[in-house]
């Protein structure tokens, strides 16, 4: 629900949404369903088999589908891990990615949303000219852990879009919550949260979302977080608020539990 709670702080009244990583669009449909006819979308997903999926889920709403990966030029192959779930991989015999810049091009964009499991920071780089022109708020996932598998710096994507004009983010932990609020500018609230993952390796593995957007925009993100986490919290009993589905549940199951 962090996405949907982003998304609605933003200012334009009609959001064309990027989704990198779209899946079977799951993000697509919570979107719709919260926010229903002011997102028109771009859905970029290279895996052949989730494309039926994503297609028939996203009939009847504003969605353009581009069956691609997305990079620095590097071939590339789908990487499977859990089910429901994959990322990229660099192979001798993958597809060429296309740059992010060469997707935008004469597009409209107020929201980028990137999920691919660790390939982020290479394809938020493959955009540079699109976020330094046009400064789209950002929506990506941040797993420290899982970026340096990677070979990347977790850290230094915050100092990269610091050069591009980028000031304020907010950090939404793995179940939804806001975490905490930084700018880019200053370097120890992101190695402090690239240390709080390394202490919780094998306990949990946590990872965060990332909204970089105004300073505005972040503030009413925050609070329409904390406004619905607060709405829920008299509806939903306190072992279930624990879990991760909090978001997910059935409100009306649980009143009648």
């Amino acid at each position: 629900m962090s996405l949907v709670h982003c998304a609605a702080a933003l200012s334009a009244q009609t959001l064309a949404v990027v989704d990198v990583g779209a899946n079977v669009g799951d993000s697509v449909i919570l979107l719709e369903r919260h926010l229903p006819g002011r997102c028109k979308f771009l859905c970029i997903e290279p895996n052949p088999e989730w494309l039926p999926y994503l297609k028939a889920n996203t009939a009847g709403i504003p969605v353009e589908i581009i069956p691609c990966f997305i990079g620095e030029g590097q071939l590339l192959a789908v990487n499977s891990s859990a089910p429901g779930t994959a990322g990229s991989k660099i192979t001798e015999t993958g597809d060429r990615s296309r740059p992010l810049d060469e997707i935008c091009e004469g597009r409209q964009i107020d929201l980028l949303k990137v999920d691919t499991d660790g390939f982020d920071f290479p394809i938020l780089r493959s955009g540079s000219r699109t976020l330094s022109s046009r400064k789209p708020a950002l929506f990506f996932e941040w797993d420290p852990l899982l970026w340096k598998e990677q070979g990347e710096d977790p850290e230094g994507v915050f100092e990269w879009l610091s050069t591009l004009g980028y000031k304020d983010c907010c950090f939404f932990a793995d179940g939804g919550f806001i975490y905490c609020r930084t700018t880019l500018g200053q370097a120890e609230p992101f190695r402090s949260l690239v240390a709080a993952a390394e202490c919780r390796r094998g306990i949990d593995k946590p990872y965060w979302d990332v909204f970089v957007a105004s300073s505005e925009a972040c503030d009413r993100a925050i609070q329409q977080n904390v406004a619905a986490a607060q709405a829920l919290t008299s509806k939903v009993p306190l072992w279930t608020r624990l879990q991760s589905t909090y978001w997910q549940e059935d409100q009306n199951k649980i009143s009648r539990g």
